[in-house]
């Protein structure tokens, strides 16, 4: 695959080749690849935090909530009860 590279973009491969942590211009665009790869993850996972932000304000809003100590007794309560149908 041919690519044409900005003016710029040739001169920051090079200067990263320089300080000598990619031996090769495929290192630094396979290292920028990876980049734009964790960033649209990040930015999807991103996405979905806010919208279930929104959700939990909504809830907020309807009175919809527990108390964080109400809601660790119910879990530990559920947690003992599955203990006790399925003993180690």
């Amino acid at each position: 695959m041919d690519i044409l590279l900005t003016s710029e973009a040739e001169h920051f491969i090079q200067q990263q080749l320089e300080t000598g942590r990619f031996s090769s211009v495929s290192e630094v665009v396979d290292a920028g690849i990876r980049l734009l790869e964790e960033r649209q993850t990040y930015h999807g996972r991103f996405e979905e935090l806010r919208r279930d932000v929104e959700i939990g304000i909504a809830q907020l809003d309807r009175d919809q909530v527990v108390e964080g100590e109400t809601f660790m007794q119910e879990l530990r309560a559920k947690l003992h009860q599955k203990r006790e149908q399925f003993p180690e």
